[in-house]
C-alpha cells in the first residue's frame, strides 16, 4: 500500500517498522526481520505526520531543534518514508486516544537523549542476555524508546522492560490496553 493511501488512518502511537539494508541492519537481523521501529506522532504544533524515533544514523532534521541529530528525536515521518532505503510497515494502534499533551510530556522527557551507549544493553536486547531487572534510560535505543514512550502513555505494562525488546518482538506486541492491527507493508 502507498503511503498516501493510509497516511490520514495513522494515529499517534501507531508503530513504524523498517528493515534496513546497512551493516547496522544487518548485525539486527540476527533477532528477526524488522531492524529499526518507531511511533507515528500527530502534534497540532506541526503540520505534518511525525516520527518519534531513537536513532544511530540519521540524514533528516529534527523538527524541534531544527537540524540533523541522532538519538531520540522528532522527525517528518514522509520524508524518512521517501527516503528509506529498504522496506517499511506500519501497525495502526486501535482503540487508544493519546492526548497531545501526553505526547508532549513523553517528547519533553527523552528528546535529545542519545543513542544507546551501552553495549550491554543492545546485546541483552538482542540475545535476551544480561537481564537484571533494572532499566537504564539515560541512553536509548530504537525499541527501547518506542516501549518506554508506550509505558508512559498507560498504553504497555510497566513489569515489562523497555531495553528487553527488540524492533521485531515489538512487531508482534499487543498492549494492555487498545491494539495493534496487522503489518501493512508500504510501498
Amino acid at each position: 500500500m502507498k503511503y498516501e493511501e493510509i497516511r490520514d488512518q495513522i494515529t499517534t502511537g501507531s508503530m513504524i517498522l523498517c528493515h534496513g539494508t546497512g551493516l547496522i541492519s544487518k548485525a539486527i537481523e540476527i533477532s528477526g526481520y524488522w531492524t529499526h521501529v518507531g511511533m507515528a506522532v500527530r502534534l497540532p504544533e506541526y503540520d505534518r505526520l511525525l516520527l518519534w524515533e531513537s536513532t544511530c544514523i540519521s540524514d533528516h532534521q529534527d523538527v524541534m531543534m531544527g537540524k540533523v541529530m541522532k538519538g531520540c528525536m522528532l522527525t517528518s515521518l514522509s520524508a524518512r518514508v521517501k527516503d528509506y532505503e529498504g522496506k517499511i510497515a506500519v501497525r495502526i494502534l486501535e482503540g487508544w486516544d493519546i492526548p497531545p499533551a501526553s505526547v508532549l510530556a513523553a517528547v519533553g522527557e527523552y528528546h535529545g537523549r542519545p543513542y544507546e551507549k551501552y553495549l550491554f544493553d543492545l546485546l541483552g536486547a538482542e540475545f535476551n542476555l544480561f537481564n537484571d531487572g533494572k532499566e537504564n534510560i539515560t541512553s536509548l535505543f530504537c525499541s527501547e524508546l518506542y516501549h518506554q514512550t508506550l509505558q508512559d502513555f498507560g498504553i504497555a505494562r510497566k513489569d515489562e522492560l523497555s531495553d528487553s525488546f527488540t524492533p521485531s518482538e515489538l512487531a508482534s506486541y499487543q498492549p494492555e490496553v487498545g491494539r495493534f492491527g496487522d503489518i501493512i507493508t508500504l510501498n
